[in-house]
This record gives C-alpha cells, sequence and structure tokens, in this order.
C-alpha cells in the first residue's frame, strides 16, 4: 500500500512538471525592460550607434531634426524574452497615442510621426525612427502572437530642443549663428577697426535672416524662442576740437520680463534701462540719449543694431566700444560681440 502511494505521489509530481513545462511554453513571450538601457536622445553626450541594438526601453526623441536631414533619429531595439529556450518568440509591435483625445493629436496618427520597422527574420528586432516632431506620448506595445494576453509597453516621447539659426554677412565673411554661439569661431565674434564698405548700413546690407524652430510639446503649448541681451555702446563723438563721450546700455540678461524673439513677432521699442548723457548736453539738445530708443521686434534688429556700428557715416573714434552679450531662451552659454574701434 505505501509503495503504491509513492507512485501515485511520484506520478503526480511528473505531471505538475509536465504541467509548468507546457505553462512556460505558453507563457514564452514575457517582455523585459531593463531601466538603465534608456536611450535618451535628449542627452548631446549620448552617442547611439545606429549599428547596434539596444535593450528595448523607453526612447526620447529630440523634437528638432537636423536642418540638412543628416543625422536622423533612429535606433534599433530588441524585446528579450524569458524563458531563452521560449518555443514561439514571435511578436507584434504596435503604437498609439497615450491620450488621443488630447488637443494635439486628435485626429492624428502616430505612424506619420514614428516609424517602426520589424526585422523579417527575428520579430523581436525593430527599428524605430522619428519622422516628424510630435506632441504627444506614443506608446509602443510588443504583444506575444501565440499568446495575446502577453504584452509590454514603453514610451517614446519628443523632448522640446527650441533651436534657431541665423546668418549674416559681416567684412565678405558669412556668419552663422545658434544658440552654441558662432559656427567654427565659438562664442566669441570680435572685430576691430571701423573701414567696412557698408554704405547705409541696412539689414540688407548684412544679409540678417534667422529661422526659428519651435515645435509643439507634450504640454501641448507652443514655446517661442527667445534672447536675452545685454547691449553696451561707448561712443566718442569729436565736435570740432572738443570731445563729447556718453554711454548707452541695453541690459536684459536674464530678464524674464523683457523677451527678445528670434522671428519677428511685433513691432516694439523700448528706452534705455541705463544711460549716461555727455558733458553740457541738456535733455532734448542733440546728442541727448536719455530718450534713444532700440527697436527689438526680433534677433535681426539686436544684431542689426551691433553690426550697424560699423558703417562709415558713424564717424567712430579710437577708444569706441560696442558689446552685444546674448542667452539664448535665458539659459545655457552666454554669446559674446565685440566691435573696438582704433582709427576714424
Amino acid at each position: 500500500m505505501e509503495k503504491k502511494s509513492l507512485k501515485i505521489i511520484s506520478i503526480g509530481l511528473a505531471v505538475l512538471l509536465l504541467l509548468s513545462i507546457i505553462t512556460i511554453a505558453i507563457l514564452a513571450t514575457l517582455l523585459v525592460v531593463r531601466t538603465q538601457d534608456v536611450i535618451d536622445f535628449s542627452n548631446p553626450n549620448t552617442e547611439i550607434q545606429k549599428e547596434q541594438t539596444y535593450a528595448l526601453s523607453n526612447v526620447n526623441f529630440k523634437s528638432v531634426i537636423d536642418v540638412n536631414q543628416s543625422n536622423t533619429q533612429t535606433v534599433n531595439v530588441v524585446a528579450k524574452i524569458k524563458p531563452f529556450n521560449a518555443s514561439d518568440k514571435r511578436l507584434k509591435w504596435t503604437t498609439s497615442w497615450a491620450n488621443a483625445n488630447s488637443e494635439w493629436a486628435n485626429g492624428k496618427v502616430p505612424t506619420d510621426y514614428v516609424s517602426i520597422i520589424v526585422d523579417n527574420g527575428d520579430s523581436r528586432k525593430a527599428k524605430i525612427t522619428l519622422l516628424e516632431a510630435f506632441g504627444e506620448i506614443i506608446v509602443l506595445t510588443v504583444t506575444s502572437v501565440s499568446n495575446p494576453d502577453v504584452s509590454k509597453s514603453v514610451e517614446i516621447r519628443c523632448i522640446a530642443d527650441l533651436d534657431f539659426v541665423t546668418t549674416f554677412e559681416f567684412g565678405g565673411v558669412e556668419y552663422i549663428l545658434t544658440k552654441d554661439g558662432f559656427k567654427n569661431i565659438g562664442l566669441h565674434f570680435d572685430v576691430y577697426g571701423t573701414s567696412y564698405n557698408y554704405p547705409t548700413g541696412s539689414k540688407e546690407d548684412f544679409k540678417l535672416k534667422s529661422n526659428a524652430y519651435y515645435p509643439k510639446v507634450s504640454t501641448n503649448e507652443i514655446v517661442k524662442p527667445y534672447v536675452t541681451f545685454y547691449f553696451k555702446r561707448n561712443v566718442h563723438y569729436l565736435i570740432l576740437t572738443s570731445s563729447v563721450k556718453y554711454m548707452l546700455e541695453y541690459d536684459y540678461l536674464n530678464s524674464n520680463e523683457v523677451k527678445v524673439p528670434i522671428v519677428i513677432e511685433e513691432n516694439k521699442e523700448v528706452l534705455p534701462t541705463k544711460y549716461e548723457n555727455p558733458y553740457g548736453v541738456k535733455e532734448g539738445e542733440d546728442l541727448d540719449v536719455s530718450q534713444t530708443t532700440m527697436n527689438i521686434s526680433s534677433l535681426d534688429d539686436v544684431l542689426y543694431a551691433f553690426l550697424g556700428s560699423a558703417t562709415k557715416d558713424k564717424k567712430l573714434q579710437s577708444g569706441n566700444l560696442v558689446v552685444l552679450e546674448m542667452k539664448f531662451m535665458g539659459t545655457g552659454p552666454t554669446i559674446n560681440m565685440t566691435m573696438r574701434f582704433s582709427s576714424i
């Protein structure tokens, strides 16, 4: 009797073991996401190798695609499956909005903004590519083909990376300015002398042109890029045998009250925050600078005020100084432009 009981127990254990194996086979596509493998395109120090495959995780794209489209944001991912010897590893990849009824996502399709190309030979692998900036979180869901009840979802975000590009010509050289400074010369633009061939010093002479990029972000708000700036002009005028000096400053650096939009918004003039009238000059007389205004309807206007100082008709003397400092969105590195004059 005791042997019979042991035999029954042994058979029972064998059956349970068999059922466990079958259960593991059925639930073969338990997906694993490792948070330490998060791919973050918003971090400029993160170098994503296009030929490398990363464990599937949340993906953050920059909302601004390269202007020249030469560096498409794409990443290869793989959904890891447990157990490793699962009999059916086929997966189905789908996308949806986290909030399809949001103001931004309403009426839009995720596949117009993100491309998911699944590997034909191994459906665990896929390539995710940003097609266009989007303003709502996209949910990427990977589901077992043999067992649709088993799935795993990750989020794809489009992180706002507001930017601008400004180009202008000065002294026969074209300059390109972005929020990170001047291309090829860094954060400092220094000019010496007064011999520049700009008869009128108009914007057309300098070929000023600013383009701004401000996509809608996941907060459904439109954030328009701007700069904060500090502008100083210290001018020495020669009148007959006497000299007159004055200093004029517009100080908006790090100010949250006054912002200069990158592109033209509205025509706006402001008085200087600081000024010093020349000796012997009364308010309202010639050379009085107390009511001097500067048009700040766009970044181009601020740059023009700086570049225009170099025109011949200004008759600037040795020792004169014009300084322009800017910060993109009031943060980041300070871009410095200085014009020093050494002769008439």
